[in-house]
């Protein structure tokens, strides 16, 4: 069976979310707390990428790097 979460759908617990967490490491946060294991994958949608220095979409980078560790194939569409 095939399951495909986003962590942005649900507005109010993003939201909720953020006040706890941060904007930097809501999506790494989330993920921490799934189910995301080495068989998974984490699709990246962004405009232009990111980076932790500068900052720029740090959370993205966050997330990328737990799907990672955790050895879940990463992939993104970047424009």
């Amino acid at each position: 069976m095939c399951e495909a979460y986003c962590p942005t759908e649900n507005v109010a617990e993003l939201t909720a979310r953020i006040n706890d967490e941060t904007w930097e490491g809501v999506l790494s946060t989330w993920l921490e707390s799934s189910r995301l294991k080495a068989e998974d994958g984490l699709l990246i949608f962004s405009v232009g990428g990111g980076s932790l220095e500068p900052p720029v979409s740090a959370n993205l980078v966050r997330a990328m790097q737990l799907a990672k560790a955790r050895g879940a194939t990463v992939t993104g569409i970047v424009g």
